[in-house]
């Protein structure tokens, strides 16, 4: 998990990260199983070792919003800015997770400011993001809310999330039957594929571009 997700990963933050791998707690979501419910009280932050996660709105007739994936992290803006969930989080394929109690992050944070003024950041971009969605006109994005600045740093960022939800099926299924190696190569390639394609998106368009079903 502290190689898969950016906040955990980088040096700077080492000494966070193993406070953190104390007390995160490993958990199994298997496909189209809800994990968050908007409008409720927020418990817990959940990290995406492995599996799609779709974030989706009753006020947009549960369609989903985002898309994210191995790396990612959710439930974060609930937890910090202390209000009620602002979306739903459904799997869509099987997932696992890593989670940490609101209390327990919290604890945390206070002994690492500049990560706990990170992930607010963040957390306020996130929610300004979500607001925009649901009403633009009343609700306008600042420049560092085009794209997610934790999200981007993933390995599935810009990659189809219908494809890869297949592409990771495929994997589980193939683990099943020990048959690993050849569709791992398929993976990778689908994400360098679709990544490139990304990139050129973004640089026609000026950088400034919010990906649709595949992360924030």
């Amino acid at each position: 998990i502290t190689v898969k997700v950016p906040i955990l990963s980088m040096m700077t933050n080492k000494d966070f990260a193993e406070e953190m791998t104390t007390v995160l707690e490993p958990t199994i979501a298997f496909q189209n199983e809800i994990i968050l419910r908007e409008n409720t009280t927020g418990d817990d932050l959940y990290f995406i070792t492995s599996g799609v996660v779709e974030i989706f709105l009753s006020s947009a007739r549960n369609a989903a919003y985002v898309a994210i994936g191995d790396g990612c992290y959710f439930g974060e803006v609930s937890l910090l800015l202390g209000v009620r969930r602002t979306a739903s989080a459904k799997t869509t394929t099987q997932c696992m997770l890593y989670k940490i109690e609101k209390e327990k992050l919290l604890k945390i944070l206070k002994d690492f400011p500049e990560t706990e003024a990170t992930m607010m950041r963040v957390a306020r971009s996130r929610k300004r993001r979500l607001d925009h969605y649901v009403s633009p006109s009343s609700c306008p994005l600042l420049p560092e809310d085009e794209i997610d600045s934790e999200d981007s740093k993933t390995e599935l960022f810009g990659v189809d999330a219908a494809q890869v939800a297949s592409a990771k099926e495929e994997e589980f299924e193939r683990k099943q039957m020990g048959h690993r190696s050849r569709h791992s190569q398929r993976v990778s390639s689908l994400i360098q594929q679709q990544k490139g394609e990304f990139k050129r998106r973004c640089a026609h368009q000026g950088g400034r571009v919010v990906p649709r079903p595949q992360t924030r």
